[in-house]
């Protein structure tokens, strides 16, 4: 992880073209982390995030 953070990228953009798909429509999220940048995929980790703590009630907590 320490590379990754002096990247400023994740494993995932990194090993992406080393990871299979699943079947569960991860070639989308492989081809998205393939084309963005490090600074997109930030963005785009932070927005999965909240809506992820949107979905388990988190955001409703004080």
């Amino acid at each position: 992880m320490g590379l990754c953070d002096k990247l400023g990228a994740s494993p995932a953009y990194l090993l992406a073209d080393q990871l299979g798909g699943d079947g569960a429509g991860g070639g989308d999220l492989l081809e998205l982390q393939r084309r963005a940048t490090p600074g997109q995929l930030r963005l785009i980790d932070a927005m999965v995030r909240s809506a992820l703590a949107v979905i388990d009630g988190e955001a409703d907590r004080p």
